[in-house]
């Protein structure tokens, strides 16, 4: 034992203690370290990943989204706005725009067309003519210019004014057709009842419709006033003789012609405002019937569609024979209607 433990022997575990226990100083810093650097490390994940745990902070956002879109609702009821001088509230001005040209004064109680608003159009306006009213947007008008036409004209040239008026506050269109003669025969006559015995205004295309801001009305209001029914030469009796010398109104009636060009029109007239002098133009019954088959023979029928308005111009005479006036009447929408229907056609200026 005292060889064992002898001086060289307690050297030498002295030594071998001592590199134990720097081994273990090193083993525990190394793993120390190690420890230190895994920590390190794994708050670095955590805070990299805290992004992720963030999102549910978007809530406020969606929430201030939502309270803004409630804010914009408008209230039930507006709040109550008192003003204790109504002078003092500043209200825009409504310009409305108005033209009026100053050629177009004429017609009843003067007056003239305005520009008016465009929405005024769409309404629905009654167009009349002696108080007979067109169904439809689309109506011609028949002006008798025969000799006996002349009679009435002033009081027909003011109730066209009136109508033109109309047009022009709607979106209507016309034609205006004049009618007298007897070249195609009077009454009945050759098969060519179209000659010259209808003719158009001035400027005026035959087949074209015309509506309230056409240029071509004030012509034709320009053309009608010019026209002196009790002036020397204005009755003619010839067609040729129109326009010489103040010539406007024909001898003889012939409206068969003017009836055939308003039922070619396209599209077709809703209204036909038929002006004629019933004594002249049926004289009887009989007269209607001949010149009904002729006209059913070699004319153009009504447009189904098509009313024709019979205004009947009578001053200082009763009619001939109302029997042959209400057979025309019949005949010309069909032969089928009632004796009510039948005078609702037909309207009397006096």
């Amino acid at each position: 034992m005292k060889q064992f433990f002898g001086k060289k022997s307690r050297s030498a575990l002295v030594m071998v203690l001592i590199v134990s226990l720097g081994l273990h100083i090193v083993a525990i810093v190394i793993f120390g370290t190690i420890k230190f650097v895994s920590d390190v490390l794994r708050e670095e994940t955590v805070f990299e990943a805290a992004p992720v745990e963030l999102q549910p902070q978007k809530e406020p956002e969606y929430q201030v989204n939502i309270q803004q879109r409630n804010q914009s609702t408008p209230p039930s009821q507006p709040p109550t706005i008192v003003v204790n001088n109504p002078s003092e509230l500043d209200i825009p001005a409504l310009n409305i725009d108005v033209n009026v040209d100053s050629s177009s004064v004429y017609g009843r109680g003067g007056g003239g067309f305005g520009g008016g608003l465009e929405g005024v159009r769409n309404m629905a306006i009654d167009i009349e003519f002696f108080g007979a009213t067109a169904s439809g947007t689309n109506f011609a008008v028949l002006l008798d210019c025969t000799h006996s036409g002349a009679d009435v004209f002033e009081e027909a040239r003011e109730e066209l004014f009136q109508t033109f008026r109309t047009i022009k506050q709607s979106n209507a269109k016309f034609m205006l057709i004049y009618f007298g003669g007897g070249q195609a025969g009077h009454v009945v006559g050759n098969k060519d009842f179209t000659g010259k015995d209808f003719w158009y205004p001035k400027g005026v295309s035959e087949g074209e419709w015309l509506d309230g801001d056409s240029v071509k009305i004030n012509s034709i209001i320009r053309e009608l006033r010019a026209v002196d029914p009790r002036a020397p030469g204005v009755k003619v009796r010839h067609a040729d003789q129109l326009g010489v010398n103040g010539g406007f109104f024909v001898v003889l009636t012939q409206y068969w012609g003017a009836m055939d060009a308003a039922f070619s029109m396209r599209p077709p007239p809703s209204t036909v405002f038929f002006m004629v002098e019933p004594s002249i133009a049926f004289p009887n019954v009989k007269t209607v019937k001949r010149s009904w088959e002729w006209y059913q023979e070699y004319g153009r029928r009504k447009p189904s569609d098509t009313e024709v308005q019979f205004i009947v111009s009578a001053r200082g005479k009763a009619v001939k024979d109302v029997e042959a006036l209400r057979l025309m009447v019949n005949l010309v929408h069909g032969g089928d209607l009632s004796e009510k229907e039948i005078n609702d056609l037909i309207t009397y200026t006096q």
